[in-house]
C-alpha cells in the first residue's frame, strides 16, 4: 500500500518502507516538536495488541483463523518497524 503523501527526508510513499524515523524526520521538517512523534508511535505500539485482541474477540466462530493471524503478524511486523 501507498500513502497519498510522503513521509521522511527520502520521500518514502509505501508502507512497507517507512520507519519511525520517517515520522520524526517529517515532524522536524514540520518543526514539531520529535517527543510528539515519539509519544505517539509509542502509543500506537501500545494501543495495538488491545485493539487487535478486541477484533478477536469480536470476529464470528466461524470466522478463518488463518486470516486473523495473518492480519496479527502483518500489524506485529509494522509495529517492529515504527518503533523509535
Amino acid at each position: 500500500m501507498k500513502l497519498a503523501m510522503a513521509v521522511g527526508d527520502s520521500r518514502h510513499y509505501r508502507l512497507d518502507e517507512i520507519e519511525g524515523r520517517h515520522f520524526v524526520q517529517t515532524a522536524r521538517r514540520a518543526r514539531l516538536p520529535e517527543s510528539l512523534v515519539v509519544d505517539v508511535l509509542r502509543e500506537v505500539a501500545e494501543i495495538a495488541p488491545k485493539a487487535l485482541a478486541t477484533v478477536q474477540g469480536g470476529l464470528p466462530a466461524d470466522f478463518p483463523a488463518i486470516e486473523h493471524e495473518s492480519v496479527t503478524r502483518g500489524v506485529n511486523e509494522r509495529l517492529s518497524s515504527i518503533a523509535v
